[in-house]
């Protein structure tokens, strides 16, 4: 088959929803399909450091393409609305030209434009046109009057659009399954992760001490970041001779530098490091020199319609894995098996967990072995893209 995916995201280098993207269209391309990832606008910030500056190319045999003919996003307002524009229009003849090559769109992006421009063209083209979800729609919006309106009309024009609609849990399974129409198909297809990336990893530690690591986005509190500071704050008493990693950055430079300062006011900032954003052919070297891996990822909606991909790389590394008993975690892992879990919500708590693991490490890291296997068997992308490309076939 000939897939295309047309996103908002950062490509070949970014967050999880890159690798999200990289791992299906991997084990796509491994079963001999050939996968184009539009990138339809600029997604790199001048002011940091710039990872993706070709505008084409290819990655792991994936082909992709900034439609707007850049990757660095303009700071100007009209500018930014011309590339935003030109992307789509750009997009539209890059399709049109290689339209007999195309059996299926993959949309991954929530812009209502793109949806329905690419949903016009797919219509005119006569191919199939699909959507991926990992969380509800407008949970972090804000909630006036007029973003109450637009996401009501946005929820009950948007997913009709589609052929088929993958998720990545069975609360979003249930969300998204009605709204649909009614010959559009839905499927479950959980978190994805290259574990071979991990298991195969052997480079020595860039840290001259023992850690214990987050990784993911240092923005607002997904993940709980302001829970594992303070769990940590209660761990450093009682361990003085292992720190805390924390890898990544956040688009919010206020929120990331609050944090900053806080580890600061508990004088812990000779024990916390903030790594910044790592290239992601780096991370398995930072993931599986840790001691411990930790997501103490807070309950709310989010977790509960969401899975964190950070997780399924943390079991690939064969380490052991704190993480909260939020949304989905428990259904595919269990608690001193191949995981500790640790109830949400609670420094106190975590701190517990983290505690236990330390003091009977050599049974953790047969916790930590059994929950790769978990990984390999259940989430690896070798899994889950055959699913996933027996669904794209079926519709």
């Amino acid at each position: 088959m000939n897939i295309v995916i047309a996103t908002e995201t950062s490509f070949p280098y970014g967050k999880a929803s890159t690798n999200r993207i990289i791992s299906y269209s991997r084990g796509f391309v491994e079963l001999n399909n050939k996968v184009n990832v539009l990138c339809l606008q600029p997604t790199e910030n001048t002011e940091k450091i710039i990872l993706n500056k070709n505008i084409s190319g290819y990655y792991r045999n994936i082909h992709f393409y900034y439609c707007c003919k850049t990757t660095l996003k303009p700071d100007n307002l009209l500018i930014k609305v011309w590339k935003y524009f030109l992307g789509i229009l750009n997009g539209i003849i890059y399709l049109v030209k290689i339209r007999k090559q195309i059996d299926v769109i993959i949309m991954y992006s929530n812009s209502a434009v793109y949806l329905t421009t690419f949903f016009l063209l797919a219509k005119i083209l006569r191919i199939k046109y699909i959507q991926e979800k990992s969380e509800y729609p407008f949970v972090l919006r804000k909630k006036s009057f007029l973003g109450k309106l637009y996401a009501k009309i946005y929820i009950k024009v948007i997913y009709k659009l589609f052929d088929g609609i993958f998720v990545m849990t069975k609360p979003l399974y249930e969300y998204f399954f009605p709204k649909v129409r009614k010959k559009a198909k839905v499927i479950i297809i959980p978190m994805t992760v290259e574990s071979d990336r991990f298991i195969h990893h052997s480079s020595e530690s860039k840290f001259d001490f023992e850690y214990m690591a987050y990784c993911g986005d240092m923005g607002g509190n997904k993940d709980g970041i302001d829970i594992l500071l303070n769990s940590f704050k209660i761990i450093s008493e009682k361990y003085d001779d292992i720190n805390l990693v924390l890898i990544g950055s956040s688009s919010d430079n206020d929120y990331f530098n609050k944090l900053k300062e806080y580890v600061k006011t508990i004088q812990l900032d000779k024990r916390i490091i903030f790594t910044g954003n790592v290239v992601r052919e780096e991370m398995p070297n930072y993931l599986c020199n840790a001691k411990i891996l930790l997501l103490a990822r807070p309950s709310s909606l989010q977790a509960q319609g969401g899975f964190p991909t950070k997780l399924g790389e943390y079991l690939s590394t064969g380490k052991p894995v704190v993480v909260t008993s939020v949304g989905e975690i428990p259904d595919y892992l269990t608690d001193n098996k191949n995981v500790f879990f640790s109830e949400p919500d609670s420094a106190d708590k975590f701190a517990e967990r983290v505690d236990f693991v330390l003091s009977n490490y050599e049974l953790a890291l047969k916790v930590g072995n059994a929950g790769k296997q978990v990984a390999l068997n259940t989430f690896d992308y070798k899994v889950q893209s055959k699913r996933l490309l027996e669904f794209i076939k079926n519709i």
